[in-house]
């Protein structure tokens, strides 16, 4: 590709476009995957069992309506394209219900938990409509070679608003709160949702689909059954459950591990900023790697670095420095499989729908999604266990035992789980046929 051609890439509306949906969809995931478990546990202190169910209840509906929103998106075409439409129609309602996940229930006892799982049943639903249409988006705006550089802002904008907030967030929950963190966490998510509809709308008005998939003819069942069957995909997934179960597990757990086992909760912010800045600064060697190595090297070492990453911090002894360093190694490495698998993603679904004569960038997509809730869930749900096994007791000294179990959450956990990632992320790719020479990224050779 030629500079004037990057140029015109990087100046591209569109591109900008692109770049604000996914810092908006960012802007809602982040606070969610950060902060909702602790905002269960210790601002409505309901018990870790009830907190792990409300998560995998929601998840399993959440995960179970994806494929058919692809499926559903896949079949049909809008007077604007395939996709778009749903995000700026559907962020309104995304942001109401967003709010309401941080907006104390007005029951008490065990129905103020099924409120708040109901509220999340919904919040999920509103939300998938955004985030599974965004994803394919990938495919429609842009042609193929430009698909790396345009992921790379992608996942670039991702970070930046995760870096928004996970520094800001327990700033302004205690501005605006004034020592109750009931309100303070109300006003701020009011906040990033306000931010989320500018940025949402903007985005979406900007982005234009230039390539129109043809309609899916083949039924539900036939879809999934061409996708499941490919090998490649299939291990896609896998790694990317073991890669957001990674990272959800560190980012719900590192809160605790802060203010019980440090016991600096001062430096929480500079922690989270520090992560999501390495993460940010990794794109452009991203960029630059993918184009001169491997993708199955990229895809499985970084996992792997990761997982180092994460070891340093075991053996840090409690001393900040050695952590700080060695969550800068997990932001730098961990940013490889997060970042490649969108493309690789786009590239197959790409092969499935010439192969198999329909579209399924929905569907492919909205499995990615999928994955993802499942990494989550899973996730959430063994802090909440480990920490009921080990008999965590909200927003009081813990026992030894209890520090045991946060720091077995918030490290050990994940680096077992990344070393599985990795080697998922290399059976996706041992004898796979070589991707389109023409897509960044994703080829699985060496220029």
């Amino acid at each position: 590709m030629t500079y004037q051609k990057k140029l015109s890439i990087k100046l591209d509306r569109a591109v900008w476009g692109y770049a604000s949906i996914n810092f908006a969809i960012a802007l809602v995931y982040m606070p969610i995957a950060s902060f909702l478990i602790y905002y269960y546990t210790d601002v409505l202190r309901f018990s870790t069992e009830t907190v792990t169910v409300i998560l995998l209840v929601a998840r399993f509906f959440d995960g179970s309506i994806d494929p058919l929103i692809g499926y559903y998106m896949d079949s049909r075409s809008g007077k604007s394209g395939k996709y778009k439409g749903y995000i700026y129609y559907w962020a309104l309602p995304s942001c109401v219900f967003f709010v309401a996940l941080f907006l104390p229930p007005p029951l008490t006892g065990l129905a103020a938990a099924v409120w708040c799982l109901f509220i999340y049943m919904i919040w999920s639903f509103c939300f998938s409509m955004m985030e599974v249409a965004n994803l394919p988006l990938l495919s429609v705006i842009c042609d193929v070679d430009e698909r790396g550089m345009l992921n790379t802002v992608k996942i670039a904008s991702s970070i930046l608003s995760a870096m928004v907030s996970s520094y800001l967030t327990f700033k302004l929950v205690d501005f605006f709160g004034r020592g109750s963190e009931e309100v303070g966490f109300f006003v701020t998510m009011s906040v990033f949702a306000a931010v989320v509809l500018v940025t949402s709308a903007l985005g979406a008005r900007n982005v234009t689909e230039k390539h129109f998939p043809s309609e899916n003819i083949l039924s539900f069942r036939e879809t999934m059954s061409a996708v499941f069957r490919n090998r490649q995909l299939v291990f896609l997934y896998l790694m990317l459950i073991c890669d957001q179960m990674s990272a959800s597990i560190k980012l719900q757990s590192t809160v605790y591990y802060f203010k019980y086992y440090l016991g600096r909760m001062d430096l929480l912010p500079a922690f989270f900023l520090a992560g999501v800045l390495s993460s940010l600064m990794a794109q452009p060697l991203i960029l630059w790697a993918s184009r001169r190595f491997r993708i199955s090297s990229l895809m499985a070492g970084g996992p792997v670095c990761a997982a180092l990453g994460v070891s340093v911090m075991w053996f840090s002894g409690g001393s900040v420095v050695p952590i700080f360093i060695g969550n800068a190694i997990y932001g730098v490495s961990s940013a490889f499989s997060s970042n490649l698998v969108f493309v690789c993603a786009a590239e197959l679904s790409d092969r499935l729908s010439e192969s198999e004569r329909g579209c399924f960038g929905g569907v492919v997509n909205a499995l990615l999604h999928v994955s993802a809730k499942i990494g989550y869930a899973v996730a959430g749900s063994s802090v909440s266990f480990i920490m009921y096994l080990t008999s965590y007791v909200p927003d009081a000294e813990q026992t030894p035992t209890a520090l045991l179990g946060i720091r077995i959450s918030a490290l050990a956990l994940a680096f077992f789980i990344l070393l599985l990632g990795g080697l998922f992320a290399y059976l996706s790719f041992r004898g796979a046929p070589p991707a389109s020479r023409g897509a960044e990224g994703v080829s699985d050779a060496p220029d």
